[in-house]
């Protein structure tokens, strides 16, 4: 997948995560969960934890530091 399909695909997501109280104060949704599995660098700019696999059962939780933004869809050129 391209840089710019990929910031389009990650931007739907984060909509459909949205969540927002209803006039009950409920949640309107429950939210949503999403596992990127790849080596780009700009995966990153979208999660908040990275998770490390270090063999048989042993795994580690990262929180990850956001030096790198999200891509504005407005400024990317479109495919």
């Amino acid at each position: 997948m391209d840089v710019v399909s990929e910031a389009k695909m990650y931007s739907l997501l984060r909509d459909m995560a949205r969540k927002e109280l209803n006039k009950k104060g409920e949640l309107s949704r429950p939210g949503l969960t999403f596992i990127s599995v790849g080596h780009r660098p700009t995966l990153i700019a979208y999660h908040d934890v990275k998770l490390r696999l270090k063999g048989g059962s042993d795994y580690e939780l990262e929180e990850i530091e956001k030096s790198v933004s999200i891509p504005d869809l407005n400024t990317m050129p479109s495919m």
